[in-house]
């Protein structure tokens, strides 16, 4: 019960973090997937609706093989730098631009 509660410490404090880690990795994956589901899968799927249900979640679940473990990865180290006190890089972080500020 302890690790929940200091896992939704964390989240609460440093919602502003979380939230902008996330974005910045999903963004451009959910672009990406509302582009294809409008312009590639109908002419792909010769407009059968059950068929393009079916590669949307395919691809959906493509992304998020390839970015999970991005976001995850970026997650795990903000919260443990935060817990043993150090400063996050907030200057010249290439992957999380939000944080440039």
């Amino acid at each position: 019960m302890r690790i929940i509660k200091n896992a939704l410490q964390l989240l609460t404090e440093n919602f502003n973090l979380v939230s902008k880690i996330v974005l910045t990795v999903w963004l451009p994956g959910s672009i990406l997937l509302a582009l294809l589901n409008v312009f590639i899968f109908p002419s792909i799927t010769d407009g059968s609706e059950l068929s393009s249900v079916v590669l949307e979640m395919k691809v959906a679940n493509l992304i998020e093989l390839a970015l999970g473990p991005i976001y995850i990865g970026a997650l795990i180290y903000a919260h443990s730098q935060i817990k043993k006190g150090d400063d996050l890089p907030r200057r010249g972080c290439p992957f999380v631009p939000f944080l440039n500020q």
